[in-house]
């Protein structure tokens, strides 16, 4: 080995950590984000989850109001009228 190849490798070698240090650090700071994103949108899950629920027991109790005006109707009862 030349002076001249051994000295590019010795900086190559003294380089390699301190890009190990920077994609660490790229790396940690896109996980920090990947986080935050991932807190944001369980938060959205649960209120819509919730809404959906919401929707469901409201779908449930007009269903309920229907087919008791129909049975009134059919008895001849109409009293929401």
């Amino acid at each position: 080995m030349t002076k001249e190849s051994h000295e590019k490798c010795s900086l190559c070698t003294n380089a390699a950590p301190h890009g190990a240090k920077m994609a660490h650090k790229k790396l940690y700071g896109s996980m920090e984000k990947l986080q935050a994103t991932l807190v944001d949108v369980e938060k959205d899950l649960k209120a819509l989850t919730y809404k959906k629920k919401v929707i469901k027991a409201i779908n449930k109790y007009l269903e309920a109001v229907q087919k008791s005006r129909e049975c009134h109707h059919y008895l001849g009862l109409d009293l929401y009228h």
